[in-house]
């Protein structure tokens, strides 16, 4: 029990918090220079106070900076922060989105209609629907059906993937079995069980998304899957949940991927995230 209590006790809390703290306000900043709204969903009035809002953002980045700065020790013992092109794996945990389109509540091929052009996914081939999905952006790069974001984070895995998992949101669980649907078109001939969170989780709530993602870890690992068999998706998710996610691969075997938002040349690269931490105050 004392050893326990040791091992809890150096874990450097306010290290991790000050980089958590950075992570996120930083994304904030740089959502509000970009332009975005901050906040303004949850409080609408924000709007129209959208200066004073990045400001204060600004400050608080500061300050979760100056305070991960100063607890800088924590972290020398880093021993690897890597990303590469995404492998094939067998079990995929997938942070899914509330659609930006509604797709139909029907087997394919859907109809997917986002401003005035309409595209159908076939479910048949996950390059052909991408491509097709492509034509949406014709007039308009904004234009586009997010769930395409899908199809993309399906490729690397098309000829390993065994299980898939499913983490929704309050909005995003609603579409569980419409995502089911998608994802089995592309697996014909092959059983790839598709199970979900029975209960929708906050994405910014990072204690619960750190354990709706592990109960899936060891849901594959109790069913055959390694540690390095198993990936999450986490584009689907918000910055929080991308934490989480990176939070369950610290000194484990299981990686997480994030399908690229802005392409090059057409092309959307899958990358694999591995996050190793070695503290060099807790590695007793």
């Amino acid at each position: 029990m004392k050893q326990k209590f040791r091992a809890i006790k150096n874990i450097p809390w306010t290290g991790i918090a000050a980089a958590l703290s950075t992570l996120i306000t930083g994304s904030w900043t740089a959502d509000g220079l970009k332009g975005e709204a901050l906040f303004s969903d949850w409080i609408p009035i924000f709007k129209e106070y959208q200066i004073l809002v990045i400001i204060v953002t600004l400050l608080l980045f500061i300050a979760s900076f100056l305070l991960l700065y100063k607890h800088k020790a924590d972290f020398l013992g880093v021993r690897e922060l890597s990303h590469q092109l995404c492998e094939p794996h067998e079990g995929l945990i997938l942070l899914l989105t509330d659609p930006n389109s509604s797709p139909p509540d029907t087997k394919l091929p859907w109809t997917i209609t986002k401003g005035d052009i309409t595209v159908k996914v076939k479910g048949k081939s996950l390059d052909e629907d991408i491509n097709e999905l492509e034509k949406l952006k014709s007039k308009n790069p904004y234009n586009y059906w997010n769930w395409q974001q899908i199809l993309r984070g399906l490729q690397p895995h098309q000829s390993s993937l065994k299980q898939v998992y499913l983490i929704g949101s309050d909005k995003s669980s609603n579409y569980y079995e419409r995502a089911e649907k998608l994802i089995k078109s592309y697996f014909i001939g092959r059983d790839i069980p598709v199970q979900k969170l029975e209960q929708p989780v906050n994405f910014e709530d990072f204690s619960k998304m750190v354990w709706s993602i592990k109960k899936a870890v060891d849901i594959f690992k109790k069913s055959g899957i390694k540690e390095g068999d198993i990936i999450i998706d986490v584009t689907g998710g918000q910055k929080t949940a991308s934490i989480a996610a990176a939070a369950v691969t610290l000194n484990s075997e299981v990686t997480f991927q994030y399908v690229q938002t802005a392409g090059r040349d057409g092309k959307y690269e899958v990358l694999a995230y591995d996050v190793i931490v070695r503290s060099s105050v807790s590695a007793d």
